[in-house]
């Protein structure tokens, strides 16, 4: 379907969307739900190793904690990287974000989850050292990106 201009226009029930979402978006629904389902049946089918009770709390903490801190967080720094100059702003928010997910990711290793004393080769290396030096290093070269690109202002303009 096409309007005045020939531009194609999205419908409902297309594949593209609509107000009432396409077939991908219902199909994407009903894959997401099958998994969350069949993660739901894993944990209760292994709840003496999952602790479901434990599991659920951290789940419900975690959406909290996004709602309450992350997201105000990122909102904020995006209002304020949105308005700062392009030659600084965006290796800031570049740097940001890198440095968010490498911790994020870091996290189990940093709280050392799984570590086990009969074991001392599970998580044998001291790992906030290697995220601090990980972090430290993104934050060096956007420092130097930002300090080209000013450089460079200043040559042209």
């Amino acid at each position: 379907m096409t309007g005045s201009a020939g531009v194609p226009q999205r419908g409902h029930g297309s594949a593209e969307g609509g107000e009432g979402g396409g077939v991908l978006a219902w199909v994407g629904l009903a894959v997401g739900w099958a998994v969350v389902g069949f993660a739901v049946w894993g944990m209760l089918g292994d709840a003496d190793l999952t602790n479901p009770r434990r599991l659920v709390w951290w789940v419900v903490g975690l959406a909290v904690a996004h709602d309450l801190v992350v997201a105000p967080v990122v909102l904020a720094a995006g209002i304020v990287l949105a308005k700062a100059p392009a030659w600084w702003g965006r290796p800031v928010g570049a740097a940001a974000a890198i440095s968010a997910v490498v911790v994020l990711f870091s996290y189990p290793l940093l709280r050392r989850f799984g570590q086990r004393a009969a074991n001392p080769t599970v998580l044998p290396y001291d790992y906030r050292w290697n995220v601090l030096i990980v972090c430290a290093l993104v934050w060096l070269v956007t420092a130097g990106m930002v300090v080209v690109r000013m450089v460079g202002r200043r040559r042209t303009g």
